[in-house]
């Protein structure tokens, strides 16, 4: 697959795209977080990563092929076995997060469930499958079609977890701070990152199998059906006597679209991602970089550094552009539209703060639960008045004990 520049992305609308910047452009519009068209990890990662897959902490980037190159987690320390011999010079890992807000939710996908960019225009019907020779069986699944000029599909045989840490302004504060440090490091590596490459995940969907697929005909509604028929592969005899054995499935049959199916034996296939994209501030120095990989949140980093030239480092998290999709949309808008709506939504307020080695970051919240959370910890007028009294009979209650040991006695 051919790699874009930014400037092509600017340029290129979704009916030119292929198969797996178009699954990544329509799926965004679920407002599940990042798509990944290869959910699995890389077979070169340590085995410890391989059996958990990506997690809450990991630094990575995107690459061009759908799916991700792990850098280290910020979580672990830098001796643990998916961060050894990995992490920078002065890496020392976040710490003071609170458990509390780690959210897991283990059956967030019902087996047998789909996400789709238009779901109300996927039709799914129960089959019975017939294999034909040299099996001479049939197997059950299910058939997806639709008549829609574009489309994509995520389909979730056995279900998945979803995971999340919510505590998003610890992430912001150690990222601003070590942001440059990561990118250096990453230079020294010979990665040649953009500027605003680096992805710090606060979130996962995850599945142990899993279908994508995406279809484009750049036309109107289409006489011929897009027909996807996923089923389950059968089990041969001296697999079924194997303790553990898990099930498998394919594509028997793909008309109109391009897709693939693929399985792990754990819950490591990412299927989503959430978290913060960082940007820094562009040096303007010479140097080589790989091409960019598509991410809404870059065209908003770059609107904030354009438009604030205080700020060192900008963060924009995937919740945030999330907020700005519209439910009718099946489609991520384009980056004009994105910053126009993001500009002047209530939704999101862009704060400036400065981090422990003095860098001053952008980011955005949630004014709401900024509001809450200010209500939270102020104390009640009545507590506050209560809490006066006691202070003040403590004061006068030392007070009579310093003047009855100290003052001078007829």
């Amino acid at each position: 697959m051919g790699s874009k520049t930014r400037q092509d992305w600017e340029n290129t609308d979704s009916d030119s795209l292929d198969e797996v910047e178009l699954y990544v452009r329509l799926m965004l519009s679920t407002k599940n977080g990042y798509p990944l068209w290869q959910p699995r990890p890389d077979d070169n990662l340590p085995e410890e990563y391989k059996r958990e897959g990506v997690r809450v902490g990991d630094v990575l980037t995107l690459n061009g092929f759908g799916g991700f190159s792990f850098l280290f987690n910020v979580c672990l320390a830098p001796e643990h076995p998916v961060n050894a011999g990995r992490v920078p010079p002065d890496f020392k890992p976040l710490g003071g997060l609170d458990d509390s807000q780690r959210l897991v939710y283990r059956q967030q996908y019902e087996p047998e469930s789909h996400i789709a960019s238009n779901q109300s225009h996927i039709h799914k019907t129960q089959i019975s499958y017939d294999l034909g020779p040299p099996q001479a069986s049939t197997t059950s699944g299910f058939s997806f079609s639709a008549t829609t000029p574009k489309g994509a599909l995520l389909i979730l045989p056995d279900g998945g977890k979803r995971e999340d840490h919510v505590q998003y302004h610890s992430f912001a504060v150690y990222a601003a701070d070590c942001a440059a440090s990561w990118y250096a490091f990453a230079d020294q590596l010979g990665f040649g990152l953009p500027n605003d490459a680096i992805y710090l995940v606060t979130g996962t969907d995850k599945a142990r199998s899993w279908a994508v697929a995406s279809y484009s005909d750049g036309g109107q509604d289409r006489a011929e059906p897009i027909v996807l028929d996923f089923v389950r592969k059968p089990t041969p005899t001296a697999d079924t006597q194997q303790s553990g054995t898990t099930p498998r499935y394919f594509f028997p049959r793909i008309d109109y679209a391009s897709a693939k199916s693929d399985q792990v034996e754990n819950q490591c296939g990412a299927v989503f991602l959430r978290g913060f994209k960082i940007a820094l501030r562009p040096d303007h120095q010479e140097r080589f970089t790989i091409a960019p990989v598509y991410h809404p949140s870059d065209a908003i980093n770059r609107w904030i550094l354009e438009n604030n030239s205080d700020v060192d480092v900008a963060m924009t998290h995937d919740n945030d552009w999330a907020s700005l999709i519209r439910e009718d949309e099946i489609e991520i808008p384009d980056d004009q539209e994105l910053i126009r709506r993001i500009s002047c939504t209530k939704d999101r307020k862009l704060v400036k703060s400065r981090s422990n080695n003095g860098k001053i970051f952008a980011w955005f919240v949630d004014p709401q639960k900024e509001q809450s959370a200010l209500l939270q910890s102020q104390i009640p007028s009545s507590k506050l008045h209560s809490r006066s009294i006691l202070v003040s009979a403590l004061f006068v209650t030392l007070l009579s004990a310093l003047i009855y040991y100290f003052y001078p006695r007829s």
